[in-house]
């Protein structure tokens, strides 16, 4: 399952960046002096990636299932902007394209929650080795007391990217 997702993601960006690397010939394209074939194709293929913009607003949805087909399509507007075009924005959309960077998510009130929740999971797990193994024989007790130290080692890496502001 695992393996499924890494490659979906892979497959996600390597579309992403072809994407980008296709667009950014696009708005070269405008700037230099192609000939009148190599302008209608560009025009064309302009009016494809707006087209295209503006059909998958259309019928992806914003919704905890699809959150990252959404924000693909974020990531694509803020793309199709940044190369000048100006693609109709719909707008259920319009606020979160505009501001792509991750300010409104990290101040909100649900994300503060969660993290909270998150640091105080993993410090619980953290305070792992302090806690007593349960009943059993010498081996068992001293391959529990090993699987507590991994899970505390493991928790504090977390914790300290959290603090350090990586996660």
């Amino acid at each position: 399952m695992l393996l499924v997702v890494d490659k979906q993601i892979t497959q996600r960006h390597i579309s992403r960046d072809n994407f980008i690397f296709a667009a950014k010939g696009l708005a070269a394209g405008k700037k230099s002096n192609l000939t009148t074939t190599h302008r209608t194709a560009s025009a064309e293929l302009t009016g494809l990636c707006i087209a295209l913009h503006t059909l998958a607003q259309k019928y992806v949805p914003n919704t905890p299932q699809s959150f990252s087909d959404f924000d693909a399509l974020l990531q694509v507007t803020h793309a199709l902007r940044q190369l000048g075009l100006t693609p109709d924005i719909a707008p259920k959309i319009k606020a979160a394209a505009v501001s792509t960077d991750n300010a409104a998510v990290l101040s909100s009130q649900d994300y503060r929650n969660l993290r909270n929740k998150a640091i105080a999971a993993l410090a619980t797990i953290a305070d792992f080795t302090g806690k007593n193994t349960p009943p059993g024989n010498v081996d068992y007790q001293n391959g529990v007391r090993e699987g507590y130290r991994r899970a505390s080692d493991v928790a504090i890496l977390f914790l300290e990217d959290i603090q350090n502001g990586v996660l």
